[in-house]
């Protein structure tokens, strides 16, 4: 007759599978936690070296630099790039549409621009400058343009230049922009993606009474003509939700 007080050898067993089971879950909890506290207090640390004073000193600098540019184009400008800057992830991408109705001079400001933003969003990496040549270009396909912003962004980089999107043609590509710049499901959304068109040269003085939306409009009705009108306005309504007009 087997002693009631010999200890029972399954219970010595699932004692220490229990505490296990226990273990397991609080040591991930743990680690995620302390992930999410020093990748927290690391980008703390480094948004208190470029702070929002910052960025508003070097926007100051730059409007200094090119005073035909009205008040509404620094406001809509800081008004993108604000939301990237704050430790809480942003809830879209910024997205700015430059119209430019003096190309070779302007392109001066779109980098500098992007320089300033470059520096508020703490970007590990100078800004990808694209422009249409290499986008048109026939032999690349979709998913290689596609995979040059996902290096570029996956190094730490979080501004893109896009020039001349107006001459773009691929639908394919277009697409693409479209749905980075999502309004709610971009994969990437602490980037900032600066557009740049041209005005047609031979632009009367009466072009530029108009709202930059209803010169977007015109221009992208002209250059897109091949894509469905639908496409068409989806498009720029995503691309040229911000729209600007550089003197």
């Amino acid at each position: 007759m087997r002693n009631s007080s010999t200890p029972n050898p399954s219970s010595n067993v699932e004692e220490p599978n229990q505490r296990f089971m226990f273990l397991v879950p609080l040591g991930l909890s743990t680690l995620v936690l302390a992930l999410a506290y020093f990748g927290y207090k690391k980008y703390f640390k480094k948004q208190k070296e470029y702070s929002p004073e910052d960025f508003q000193f070097a926007l100051s600098n730059l409007k200094l630099q090119y005073p035909a540019q009205n008040y509404e184009t620094w406001l809509q400008i800081s008004i993108i790039v604000s939301p990237l800057m704050e430790i809480q992830e942003p809830r879209r991408p910024g997205v700015l549409l430059v119209i430019r109705s003096r190309k070779y001079q302007l392109s001066y400001l779109e980098h500098e621009l992007a320089t300033v933003i470059n520096s508020a969003v703490l970007s590990e990496r100078e800004p990808m400058v694209l422009n249409e040549d290499f986008l048109n270009d026939n032999r690349k396909s979709v998913t290689q343009v596609y995979e040059q912003f996902q290096v570029h962004f996956s190094k730490g980089g979080q501004v893109v230049i896009v020039q001349n999107i107006d001459k773009i043609t691929s639908p394919d590509v277009l697409n693409l922009f479209h749905s980075m710049c999502d309004n709610d499901y971009a994969q990437h959304k602490r980037v900032c993606f600066i557009f740049t068109a041209s005005l047609p040269q031979s632009t009367g003085l009466g072009y530029y009474q108009q709202s930059p939306e209803n010169i977007r409009n015109a221009i992208f009705s002209e250059r897109w003509a091949h894509i469905p009108v639908d496409k068409r306005r989806a498009l720029v309504a995503r691309i040229g939700a911000t729209t600007t007009l550089w003197l």
